[in-house]
């Protein structure tokens, strides 16, 4: 009676009394075994409303005769759905029942053998742990139920009306049933044999091995002539021909592009075809072409992956019907074992292939997180991972370089040239990665990819590429690179497995990265505590020394070593400990503190350092606590010597102005002073005029050296007497001595001693020299002697100046010049005025050097390269004037004399008056500027500093006015050497008079202004 499922809610299509094929059965599902490596098989038929096991192979298959339910097994669904079911059941305990210790449900496949649409029975798979059957697995039992259905058919199961289906394609695609019992013996032995030969597939190490044993197999088993086997490459559009066997003429390893023939119709249908007579015909009918000219054809197509990858043809050249429909079964068979074959080496090979890769990667982590790892070992890895792991000619790792270019970062195999040199980015395999934002990339042949650029192209040769971006954070920082030649494919799973590599060695480097990066940060911050200049300690909440910088050891003059491990009181000198330990103990309760404290050094020396404590806090506690301290010694004396330099250039200011005072009355002495020595004929009244005038000069040469030195404009470089330097700095040293302790013993040679230097710098460097000298000699409490020399020895002046005082001490030889640094007690000196002298020296390409003076005292030793210009005139500061000649019998010309000195006016005009000069005067800027405005003028004397409208401002208004009185401009000032009147005649670019001067001088610039 007919039964109802409760899944389909139709009627069960029984058919009693089924005769069941013969035992070819069981060597199908034997084949089934081999194919899936399944622990168990079987083929169950319907008996009422129950599956009988009729046949069974291997440990976990029931035994035969059990009966299987309908309802809720796997069987029965595949019985019902009359498709192919996967699921799980209990495991069987009809057979070998102690196998299964548990209730553990075992994985069960089952397809049902079909005739006319109607099920005949179920093949059965079982295995024992779950996820092991793959869609390969599926289509060989898919396969065998077909064959198993052939078998059935042969038997004479099927009805008289059912017909053997056409395959489109094909003139008879189904073969014909053996047609008697010789035959299906035949035809059993033959499954035999090829079950046989099925093992021997499956123990091949090779695809190539594979191939060649099942085309042997055909030719020995079916005794046809022609065997082939065809792959197909549809990434590469093209067929290859790993076996191609015609007779004895053997041609393995051709290809052809991929086109229209019969192979690829096979290809694309999936079916097989069989052309028992005129095979050439009937393909050429189809429109399709053949390789071969054969008589009679059959090609099967074979699966791996549950894709069709390849063809298997058995052909015959010489006549018609050279093999039966049985023996297409047979090809069918061999088709469906060498693809499941295959499918197991590619599944060997993909799993040789993960294990070499995953040992790779698992280089890569433990070089990833290896302390001396370097982000340049990772790729390094990466590289060699793809070559070994994936396999190529060559693997490289690209990326980008310092200038922005293409270079190969790490690299392994026969790389092209043009590959492994570095180029520029456009047009690259990484320019193309980056800007598809990390696409594969794949080429069949580099030389003829239109991605590159054509240099490229020519440059990379024809190989095979595929590129995969090197991904860390969020950026793709490199290329990984594997290349074949050209013909040579990359599968999608050597792809997935190059990508697996680049994105571990991503991650590898960045880990390495920030591996690297924490461990320059810690040699960074090693080398900064180690260098620091300022001394940098931790101490405990015991106040024990954690560490200790080098920049620590120089100031306490204590090794790390020796300090580290011991209380700060005890290693650390303060003069107050007491309020040093008050803030430790403010910081260790979380305060930050500031404060200055006084040490002392080893050698009795005290110092002021500033120090910062600091709380070091973990975890919410403080656990240390961090000092810094910086010598600030010199710092405090710095800034007392500002304080004190402030002083000095108010002082400086103050003196300028008033030197400036000075000078325009020893400006109106001096110029009556001639009048009255050219007017006097008394000789003892020109004695008495002349020694005033002397001493005049002398007032105004020492307001001039003093302005020299103070306001620093002694920079100028000139010809030079060193005598003249000498001289000047002894009257300015001389001036300010507040005693006669010292005796200065001077010695200078007859003739010129010249230079090319500043006049006002040697001067200062001089006087330094003096100053220290009778410093020394003061500071031990009686009187002594200075001694000054000049000499010349070849191209070299020499100045030497000696002390009797207490000398300097030897091991302060080398210090002496360096800032701040004094052997007088603190407040007496600055440590300045040395440093200062051999910086200028240094300035005129000298040498100042110190030393002991035998006998006692210090001797210090300025040198100077002479100038060699024979023809150069030395620069004085002020040369002996003569009374000026008798003047001429004629008028010379109208002068306009500003100045808001009324002495000065009086003496220069009646001087003018006398040499024949027609004189108007005028006290201020605005009166001259009428004057000019009024009347012509051939020469406008002009002081520069009057109150209201100043010489600056006067000349600045003529200029506005385009008054040719700009060009008959002289100017008069006795403040020539500060800053801004420097920089306004500079620019002026007018005459000067500095006052005081002589009435030669005052006719000479007169001359030059006004010619004749």
């Amino acid at each position: 009676m007919a039964t109802v499922s409760p899944r389909t809610s139709a009627p069960l299509r029984l058919l009693p009394d089924t005769p069941i094929p013969p035992n070819g059965l069981g060597v199908l599902l034997d084949l089934a075994l081999e194919a899936t490596a399944a622990t168990g098989a079987a083929l169950v038929v319907p008996e009422g409303d129950r599956l009988r096991v009729c046949a069974t192979r291997g440990a976990n298959a029931p035994a035969a005769d059990v009966m299987i339910s309908l309802e809720g097994t796997v069987a029965g669904e595949a019985w019902y759905r009359a498709r192919l079911v996967i699921g799980a059941e209990p495991p069987p305990r009809g057979r070998q029942a102690g196998l299964w210790q548990d209730e553990r449900t075992i994985e069960v496949m089952a397809a049902p053998v079909t005739l006319a649409e109607r099920p005949m029975a179920v093949l059965l798979l079982y295995h024992r742990h779950l996820g092991h059957f793959r869609r390969a697995d599926a289509t060989t039992l898919t396969r065998v139920a077909a064959v198993a259905a052939g078998l059935w058919n042969s038997a004479g199961a099927a009805p008289a009306e059912v017909e053997a289906p056409r395959v489109p394609g094909a003139a008879e695609s189904t073969p014909s049933a053996p047609g008697s019992g010789v035959r299906l013996s035949q035809y059993a032995d033959r499954i035999r044999s090829v079950a046989e030969v099925s093992v021997s597939l499956h123990r091949s190490q090779h695809p190539a091995d594979a191939m060649h044993q099942a085309a042997e197999m055909l030719r020995r088993v079916l005794g046809v002539g022609t065997v082939r086997v065809a792959q197909v490459d549809e990434a590469w559009q093209e067929i290859r021909f790993p076996v191609d066997r015609r007779g004895e003429w053997v041609e393995d390893g051709g290809l052809r592009p991929l086109g229209r023939g019969i192979l690829e119709q096979v290809w694309r249908t999936g079916r097989t075809v069989y052309f028992p007579e005129r095979a050439l015909d009937e393909i050429h009918a189809l429109g399709l072409a053949v390789d071969t000219r054969p008589r009679c054809f059959a090609a099967a197509p074979f699966r791996t992956r549950g894709t069709i990858s390849g063809v298997v043809t058995i052909e015959d050249e010489a006549r018609d019907h050279a093999f039966e429909g049985e023996d297409v079964h047979i090809l069918e068979i061999v088709a469906l074992q060498l693809g499941v074959t295959l499918e197991n080496l590619e599944s060997l090979e993909e799993e040789r292939r993960q294990r070499v890769i995953a040992e790779w990667l698992r280089q890569l982590a433990r070089k990833a997180t290896d302390e001396t790892a370097r982000p340049a070992d990772v790729l390094e890895l990466a590289t060699e991972a793809a070559f070994q792991g994936v396999g190529g000619a060559a693997a490289l790792v690209s990326g980008l370089g310092p200038d922005g270019e293409r270079v190969v970062l790490a690299r392994r195999g026969s790389l092209p040239a043009g590959l492994a040199q570095p180029v520029a980015l456009g047009g690259t395999v990484d320019a193309w990665m980056r800007e598809e934002q990390g696409a594969v990339f794949v080429s069949a042949n580099l030389s003829e990819d239109p991605r590159l650029v054509p240099e490229l192209r020519t440059l990379a040769g024809t190989v095979a590429l595929v590129a995969v971006p090197i991904w860390s954070e969020n950026r793709v920082i490199a290329v990984l690179q594997l290349s074949r030649p050209m013909g040579a494919s990359f599968t999608i799973g050597e792809v997935e497995r190059l990508a697996q590599i680049a994105d571990h060695a991503g991650a590898g480097y960045q880990t390495a990265a920030a591996s690297q990066a924490l461990r320059t940060s810690e040699e960074r911050y090693r080398r900064l505590f180690s260098a620091a200049t300022d001394a940098i300690f931790t101490l405990d909440r015991a106040g024990v020394i954690l560490s200790f910088n080098e920049s620590a050891e120089r100031l306490w003059h204590i090794p790390a070593r020796t300090a580290v491990g011991r209380r700060w009181g005890e290693a650390l000198p303060f003069e107050a400990p007491a309020a040093v330990a008050e803030e430790l103990g403010r910081a260790l309760a979380g305060e930050s503190r500031v404060l200055e404290a006084a040490i002392w050094r080893p050698e009795g020396e005290r110092s002021v350092v500033a120090l910062t404590i600091s709380p070091l806090v973990e975890g919410g506690d403080v656990t240390a606590v961090l000092g810094i301290a910086r010598d600030v010694t010199d710092q405090r004396r710095v800034q007392a010597q500002l304080i004190q330099a402030e002083k000095m250039s108010a002082i400086g200011h103050l003196v300028g102005g008033m030197a400036h005072e000075v000078n325009n009355p020893l400006a109106s002495i001096l110029v009556n002073m001639e009048l009255l020595v050219a007017e006097t004929r008394d000789p003892a009244l020109l004695e008495t005029l002349q020694a005033i005038k002397v001493e005049a000069d002398r007032a105004a040469q020492i307001v001039r050296n003093l302005l020299t030195y103070i306001r620093g404009q002694g920079t100028e470089r000139a010809v030079v007497d060193l005598r003249d330097a000498v001289r000047g700095a002894l009257v300015l040293w001389g001036s300010h001595r507040p005693g006669r302790q010292v005796e200065v013993h001077v010695d200078l040679p007859g003739d010129p001693v010249l230079v090319r230097g500043s006049l006002g710098n040697l001067q200062q460097v001089i006087m330094n020299l003096l100053t220290n000298a009778e410093q020394a000699i003061t500071g031990r409490g009686g009187p002594g002697n200075i001694w000054v020399r000049l000499t010349v020895a070849g191209r070299i002046g020499t100045i030497v100046v000696e002390d009797d005082g207490p000398g300097i001490p030897a091991e302060s030889l080398h210090r002496v010049f360096d800032p701040f640094f004094t052997t007088r007690p603190e407040g007496k000196g600055a440590g300045l005025g040395l440093s200062v002298s051999a910086g200028l020296v240094a300035d005129h390409e000298g040498e100042l050097t110190a030393t002991a003076r035998p006998g006692g005292g210090a001797r210090l030793v300025l040198d100077l390269p002479l100038h060699q210009a024979d023809a150069a005139r030395p620069a004085s500061p002020e040369r002996p004037l003569a009374p000026p000649a008798a003047p001429p019998a004629i008028p010379r010309g109208r002068i306009l004399l500003v100045d808001d000195e009324a002495d000065i006016r009086r003496s220069i005009s009646r001087f003018l008056l006398r040499t024949g000069w027609a004189v108007d005067v005028a006290d201020s800027g605005t009166e001259a500027l009428r004057l000019v405005d009024e009347h012509q003028f051939d020469v406008v004397l002009c002081d520069l500093r009057m109150p209201g409208m100043s010489g600056h401002e006067f000349f600045r208004q003529l200029q506005a006015a385009r008054s040719p009185a700009v060009e008959r401009l002289i100017f008069m000032t006795g403040d020539v050497l500060s800053p801004e009147a420097s920089r306004f005649l500079q620019e002026a670019g007018r005459p000067v008079l500095s006052k005081p001067f002589a009435l030669r001088d005052l006719m000479e610039v007169m001359a030059r202004v006004v010619p004749g």
